[in-house]
């Protein structure tokens, strides 16, 4: 039976141990072909610097023997047989045999799980190099740009914090494929939110190779000794669920430098998961996007019966791991998965006469859609919130450690973390407490998603906080720390063309205990040209 233990600490970490075994990496295509992965495995235990490993291990070989040797002696028979295998439709439970404590170095296979290199690929081999790590899982924004991706995404719409050694803004990507640099051990990854959809279709259809890289998508699957890898790149944004953008191969969607998720994906995974049921294996769902903020993804992973689920978590200052039943209650799951859900039901549902009707019965297509639909509908059971690990991963630039450690078909999970400061948050001595805010909002929508670069070009003032809009019929609210810095960007909006569209804008003037409204003014014609005014309700 698959375990998982997952205990952090700055110095240490916890593991669960069986005798060493070497584990092999492996590619499987949807339609069963195998894909070349070239192996990496250390034969010799490697230890971190300043880092033990405490292991958990079973009663030792000479006191199992002496205890056979007498029961036999009495004629009866008190050993216990290997755990029955459960169907997969339920989730593994942990054993009941006594464990013993001791201090050893970890020789396992590792698995170094790591987020957001944003392009800058060289640390990968050194981060492998200093953990003893056999093969790295990425879980997005890798940096998927090539020496042709600044014809059509320039600089301004690449990735946040793009900083490669030698200041490509680019990346080193098309250092992979020159051949200047090359993997030490076997990488997988999965596309964020972030890239050169023409470098993806290039991947899938094999037109680009890298050696000791694999591809994680809604065709392919990867196993790592027993964990059997699942993936889908991009995150999800309800209006472009049904949208491939400039995606020409497949379902793989995207477009300016951003990716995404589709429907038609989603449908493909599904289908994927549904060939492989292996009792042996821990399936491992990876994602850009974490199943904590999004419940659809919660309703996915336990559609594809993942056992692990792990993401990124950019903005936290180290990696954690949790089950949903340590952050909040059944009920808190079934609400956020339904929240997510309606959502994508809500643009489905506008469109779905129209596009099934153009698609016949039999068109792989339509079943996909379908599939995907149907995730929406589960009602996740609550044996799911303590039986799926959920792993968020810092990033890559964070000095936090995360990885996963195989051991025949035990799994094992090391975290460590430095430098969190504590006291960095006690010396603020002024709290945040914005003196005024701009709500505005587009008389229909927004004709593209706004980015927080765009804004604060247009505002052309000093901006304390913004607040997106995640939907192209949102607000965008906007924080300043002065009144006058408020006036002048509301100045500056309604006479910028701004989106093509018109838009609403609403003064708020913060106090103690809340906030009022000061009035509104609205743009009139493409970008808001021209002032009127109207009552103070807020929107």
């Amino acid at each position: 039976t698959t375990t998982a233990a997952a205990t952090a600490t700055a110095a240490t970490s916890v593991v669960a141990a069986e005798p060493p075994a070497a584990a092999a990496a492996e590619g499987v295509t949807a339609n069963g072909g195998e894909q070349s992965a070239q192996s990496s495995t250390s034969s010799s235990p490697s230890k971190s610097k300043g880092t033990k490993a405490v292991t958990a291990t079973r009663e030792p070989k000479e006191t199992k023997a002496s205890t056979k040797a007498s029961v036999k002696a009495n004629g009866t028979s008190g050993a216990k047989g290997p755990h029955k295998q459960h169907d997969h439709h339920h989730y593994h439970h942990h054993g009941r045999a006594p464990l013993n404590a001791q201090l050893v170095h970890a020789g396992q296979t590792r698995v170094l799980l790591i987020a957001d290199p944003h392009g800058d690929l060289y640390q990968i081999n050194d981060v492998a190099r200093q953990l003893a790590a056999n093969y790295v899982v990425c879980t997005g924004n890798f940096g998927f740009y090539d020496a042709d991706s600044h014809k059509t995404i320039p600089v301004d719409k690449l990735e946040p914090h793009l900083s490669p050694r030698d200041h490509n803004p680019y990346g080193d990507f098309q250092k992979l494929i020159d051949g200047t640099l090359r993997f030490d051990v076997p990488v997988y990854a999965v596309y964020g939110s972030y890239g050169d959809v023409q470098v993806i279709n290039k991947l899938r259809t094999c037109e680009l190779s890298i050696p000791n890289f694999q591809l994680i998508d809604e065709k392919t699957t990867h196993t790592i000794g027993c964990l059997r890898l699942f993936g889908l790149g991009g995150e999800i944004v309800p209006h472009k669920i049904l949208d491939n953008g400039q995606g020409t191969v497949d379902s793989i969607a995207g477009g300016d430098g951003k990716m995404w998720m589709t429907l038609a994906q989603i449908g493909e995974l599904v289908e994927l998961a549904d060939k492989y049921g292996n009792e042996d294996e821990t399936r491992v769902l990876v994602i850009q996007q974490t199943a904590a903020s999004q419940g659809y993804l919660a309703q996915l992973a336990h559609r594809i019966k993942a056992d692990i689920v792990v993401s990124s978590s950019s903005l936290a200052p180290c990696s954690s791991a949790f089950y949903y039943a340590s952050a909040m209650d059944h009920k808190g799951l079934k609400a956020l998965a339904a929240s997510g859900a309606q959502r994508l039901l809500q643009v489905w549902g506008d469109v779905a006469d129209d596009i099934l009707g153009s698609l016949e019965d039999s068109s792989p297509l339509k079943q996909h859609l379908q599939e995907a639909v149907k995730v929406a509908s589960i009602e996740i059971p609550g044996r799911f919130m303590s039986d799926v690990l959920q792993i968020g991963v810092a990033s890559v630039r964070r000095r936090s450690q995360t990885v996963v450690t195989l051991d025949r078909t035990v799994v094992g999970l090391e975290m460590a973390f430095y430098d969190l400061n504590f006291q960095g948050h006690r010396q603020a001595t002024k709290p945040y407490a914005p003196e005024q805010s701009l709500i505005i909002k587009p008389q229909d929508q927004w004709e593209s998603m706004l980015s927080e670069k765009d804004v604060r070009k247009l505002v052309q003032t000093k901006v304390q906080r913004m607040k997106l809009p995640q939907d192209p019929k949102q607000k965008l609210l906007i924080e300043f720390d002065c009144k006058e810095s408020a006036e002048q960007a509301a100045a500056i909006i309604r006479e910028a063309e701004f989106r093509g569209t018109n838009m609403y804008v609403n003064f708020l003037t913060h106090k103690r205990g809340g906030y009022r409204s000061r009035g509104r003014s609205r743009g009139r014609g493409r970008g808001g040209r021209g002032r009127g005014r109207g009552r103070g309700d807020a929107f």
